[in-house]
C-alpha cells in the first residue's frame, strides 16, 4: 500500500495502520513495515510516500479485507457495465 507521509521513516520503520475498510464499518487497525521511501518536493502537505507491507495479519483481518476487495470489484463491474 502506498502511504502519503508528512515526515521521512526510514525504511524497516514498523508502523500501527488504522482505517476502515468501507465506510461506516468497525476500523481495522493493522501492523506494516515502511518497505520503500519517495521523497516529493513538490507536495508540500506530504512531501514523502512510503510503500508499506502489512505483517502479522491475523486471519479475521485476512477474511475482513478479501471480502471488501471482493466487494468493491463487484461494485466496479457494475459501474462499467
Amino acid at each position: 500500500m502506498r502511504l502519503p507521509l508528512e515526515e521521512e521513516l526510514p525504511v524497516g520503520t514498523l508502523l500501527k495502520v488504522t482505517f476502515e475498510l468501507l465506510m461506516g464499518q468497525d476500523k481495522v487497525e493493522l501492523n506494516a513495515k515502511v518497505i520503500w521511501l519517495n521523497h516529493i518536493p513538490a507536495d508540500p502537505i506530504y512531501p514523502y510516500e512510503a510503500g508499506i507491507e502489512f505483517v502479522d495479519v491475523d486471519i479475521a483481518e485476512r477474511i475482513k479485507i478479501s471480502n471488501c476487495v471482493l466487494y468493491k470489484a463487484e461494485l466496479l463491474k457494475e459501474f462499467y457495465r
